[in-house]
């Protein structure tokens, strides 16, 4: 999967994004990280666009639980053309099972991301 993803690796500066439901202390935890380096211990499925990313944070089960929140991660990637042997993201728009609906681009396990900033959008659920 690893050489799958250099085959396909992004080659500018993209900006994706992730949708999920989180519980608060999840977000909490996130809030404190600010500045701090995460390592996702899984492949991370992100799109090109913000309203897939949205739509897929809406279905997941659990999602009108109080205790959960919505969120939208906002990711600004920059690919490594220096050091392929790092964990490499692609486009999968082709393979994926949604194809164009989705414009899915996904990142290797162990991918490691800044956490910049955490704020909270009162105008969205």
């Amino acid at each position: 999967m690893h050489q799958q993803l250099v085959e396909r690796q992004i080659k500018s500066p993209i900006r994706v994004y992730r949708g999920q439901r989180m519980s608060n202390i999840e977000v909490d935890l996130l809030a404190d990280s600010i500045g701090k380096l995460v390592s996702m211990k899984s492949f991370l499925s992100t799109s090109l666009d913000r309203k897939v990313a949205e739509t897929f944070a809406d279905i997941q089960v659990g999602s009108t639980d109080d205790e959960t929140v919505f969120v939208i991660f906002i990711i600004d990637a920059i690919p490594n053309e220096i050091n392929k042997t790092l964990r490499p993201f692609g486009d999968i728009t082709d393979i994926s099972y949604f194809n164009e609906a989705e414009k899915e681009i996904l990142f290797m396990v162990g991918a490691v991301f800044r956490i910049t900033n955490v704020a909270q959008d009162f105008s969205k659920r």
